[in-house]
Order: structure tokens, then sequence, then C-alpha cells
């Protein structure tokens, strides 16, 4: 089996899946620039990084990235990278059970 054939068959995937769209879904109205899994960029749109943040958003003038890990050490080294591309933006952590 693969390592992601292992992710489905042990829910994590779903679990993370979840917890992501639930956050996008409970986002305020006024978020813009809402995205899913893609390349990391800036509050002006512009690419920072390769690295992919769970989700990115724009509000009240603010640029936010979020991660969603199992592992907490796992999110702070995403916090790293992400500060590292984009010092201005926001991280939120999130921890997936």
């Amino acid at each position: 089996m693969s390592g992601f054939d292992d992710l489905i068959s042990s829910g994590f995937y779903t679990k993370h899946n979840f917890a992501i769209d639930k956050y996008i879904e409970d986002m305020p109205q006024k978020a813009k620039n809402i995205r899913k899994n893609q390349t990391q960029v800036d509050i002006n749109g512009n690419k920072v990084g390769s690295n992919r943040p769970d989700v990115q958003y724009d509000l009240n003038g603010q640029h936010y990235n979020v991660e969603f890990d199992t592992h907490p050490e796992n999110g702070l080294k995403h916090q790293q990278t992400v500060q590292a591309n984009d010092p201005n933006a926001k991280v939120i952590l999130k921890t997936v059970e």
C-alpha cells in the first residue's frame, strides 16, 4: 500500500480535509481570495513560496495562512516557512485529532 493509501485508510485524510472545509465554510463573509492547498501568495496575490498552506485568505487588509496538522511540532515548522516567505502574514495553527 502506498503512503497515500495509508493516510486514507487511517482516516487522517478525511479528517484533515473535513477540518479544512469546515474552517472555510465558517469563515466570515468578508474573507476574500480564499485559497485551499495552493502555493503561498501574499496579500497582493504575488507568489512568495512553493509551499502550500492548507488555507489562505485576506480579511480586513490582512493576509492569513492556516495550517492543520496532527502533530503541533509540524505546525510550528509550517509557521516558520510561511513567515519566512511573508513576514507580514498571520499564521493560524490548528490541530486535527
